[in-house]
């Protein structure tokens, strides 16, 4: 009893009670032709996915159509029929579409649009913005940032104060009032807030663990910050999103694309 208690204390395995509840198996609004099966990591070497309801890369429990390669994270299975959401004052409802949402400018195919689209301006949001967290702190700031579309500049123009890159005032950021400073949401909260980047895989196709890492490259020239964005081993191109990096043989490699070391079907 003794030793079991320790190996449940030492066992770092949380779950929220919905995640415990969710079935293995069912039949999902999202992808009503199969049902789809609860997976604890997708299959491929790192368990990254992209969600083809919000279009963005996640890791963790998924659920998978095998027969239609389909994908949903949970945050999105939990999503609502219709929410209030601060930016807008009507009630959003859940649907599909193409048009442009008014957060970042993208087309998504799931938005959530207002109960009076057609009459009412600024209507559109897509399910990545919709997740965004309203209130959010980074190190770089003391100070909570807040999702806004205002600038607290008085310019036409604002540069974010973490990448120095300039952004787009038309689109949703993060902003602090007490220092009137601006951020772009991805330098704030990553560009894959959602993967654990800088964890270690062993592939067959490579001889040492690798490590997924995300690169970019600085919008500011000669930038000395960003000086290892080094050419993939594979492709020769430039290595800039998702990345294996192997400290080994001092090496990027693609994840995505024709250069992955994803395992094949």
């Amino acid at each position: 009893m003794q030793q079991q208690e320790e190996e449940q204390r030492n066992c770092h395995f949380f779950l929220h009670t919905n995640c415990a509840r969710l079935p293995t198996k069912t039949r999902h609004r999202f992808h009503p032709e199969h049902l789809v099966t609860l997976l604890a990591k997708a299959p491929s070497v790192d368990g990254v996915f992209r969600c083809d309801i919000c279009n963005t890369f996640s890791q963790g429990f998924v659920y998978n159509c095998e027969q239609c390669s389909f994908y949903l994270d949970l945050q999105c299975n939990f999503l609502p029929d219709s929410l209030k959401h601060e930016a807008h004052d009507h009630c959003l409802i859940l649907n599909r579409g193409s048009m442009h949402c008014v957060g970042c400018g993208c087309r998504p195919d799931f938005r959530f649009s207002c109960m009076y689209l057609g009459s009412c301006v600024f209507s559109v949001y897509c399910i990545k913005c919709v997740k965004l967290p309203l209130i959010t702190r980074h190190k770089y700031d003391n100070h909570p940032l807040k999702l806004t579309d205002a600038s607290v500049t008085e310019d036409d123009e604002y540069y974010c104060e973490i990448c120095e890159g300039e952004g787009d005032p038309e689109y949703w950021f993060y902003s602090c009032e007490d220092c009137d400073f601006n951020f772009h949401r991805d330098c704030v909260l990553g560009r894959y807030p959602q993967i654990k980047l800088g964890s270690t895989y062993k592939h067959d196709a490579h001889p040492h663990p690798v490590t997924l890492v995300d690169k970019i490259k600085s919008v500011i020239p000669n930038d000395k910050r960003y000086k290892d964005i080094s050419p993939c081993v594979k492709c020769h191109e430039p290595c800039e999103g998702l990345v294996y990096e192997c400290s080994e043989c001092n090496i990027n490699i693609h994840r995505n694309g024709c250069c992955n070391l994803q395992e094949q079907d």
